[in-house]
């Protein structure tokens, strides 16, 4: 998971070493999918398509040097939900092109003939964090939302996770309702 600043412009920057075109595939998400992507992510990293809905799918060359990482950048803003407030989530999947993986594998690494590297990160950008910490022993969630510009608590922020579990974001520290 890639967690973007709204303050800034939203890019999301892989590193490469050796691929001289890159697929890049962007994916539109709602934050209900979440958990069903990770699992998926866990599980195969393959069928990442059934989520959410294709926004932006292009190759682009790389233009590095043999041997020498290069970071990229590659703007999300346009396929944000909420261009204007750089706010939204996305599923970004990164892989060298079937022509850069066979050029890069065959100079350099033979013997890794049937590995064709994937990078997925869900990425979004948003003003608020949510911690939680599971007991085991008594099956609790403590869940907790906070700004992410300063830090304070989210007050009355509504927060649901899968099995139904839901409730208000409501923090009582030293007798003070934050």
């Amino acid at each position: 998971m890639t967690v973007l600043d709204p303050k800034t412009h939203p890019t999301f920057t892989p590193i490469v070493v050796g691929y001289h075109e890159l697929h890049v595939k962007v994916y539109q998400v709602s934050p209900t999918e979440y958990f069903s992507a990770s699992q998926e992510f866990n599980r195969t990293r393959s069928r990442v398509s059934k989520f959410g809905k294709v926004v932006h799918n292009t190759v682009i060359k790389t233009e590095v040097e043999p041997g020498v990482p290069k970071q990229l950048m590659i703007d999300l803003r346009p396929h944000l939900q909420f261009p204007n407030e750089n706010l939204g989530q996305v599923i970004v999947k990164v892989e060298p092109t079937e022509a850069a993986w066979r050029v890069f594998h065959n100079n350099y690494y033979d013997k890794y003939e049937n590995y064709h590297p994937k990078l997925y990160s869900w990425v979004q950008s948003t003003r608020m964090c949510v911690d939680t910490i599971y007991s085991q022993g008594s099956g609790e969630l403590l869940v907790w939302a906070s700004m992410l510009e300063d830090g304070k608590p989210a007050v009355g922020a509504s927060i649901s996770a899968p099995n139904n579990c839901s409730g208000t974001n409501i923090f009582v520290i030293q007798n003070r309702k934050y």
